[in-house]
């Protein structure tokens, strides 16, 4: 029961994630003053967000076989990229000097 806790609170935090950066996605859209390696960046988190469900598939898969250490490294993986992502969406904020963010805009 607490693993099946784990799994959907896990995909809940992707499909959040995913969220946010269609978020981006559209508010920026439009924009002519967003500069075009931020637009790049954003379809590689989109990229990023999709191989973490195809790796929370995995888990799910594995869930009933009891590997614990299989599922232990496909939620390193997540996690990984999830902090990978973070990361590079500060950076890409940051080369936005002097651009102001709508405030439903959040990244968690």
């Amino acid at each position: 029961m607490q693993h099946e806790i784990a799994l959907e609170r896990l995909l809940s935090s992707i499909n959040e994630l995913d969220l946010s950066v269609e978020k981006v996605q559209t508010t920026f859209a439009d924009r002519e003053d967003i500069p075009g390696d931020v637009h790049q960046r954003l379809n590689s988190y989109r990229c990023i967000v999709n191989k973490q469900r195809e790796l929370w598939a995995e888990l799910q898969a594995i869930f009933e076989s009891d590997n614990r250490e299989a599922m232990a490294q496909l939620v390193i993986k997540i996690n990984a990229l999830s902090s990978l992502l973070l990361d590079d969406i500060r950076s890409a904020i940051a080369t936005l000097d002097g651009f102001e963010m709508e405030s439903t805009l959040t990244v968690n």
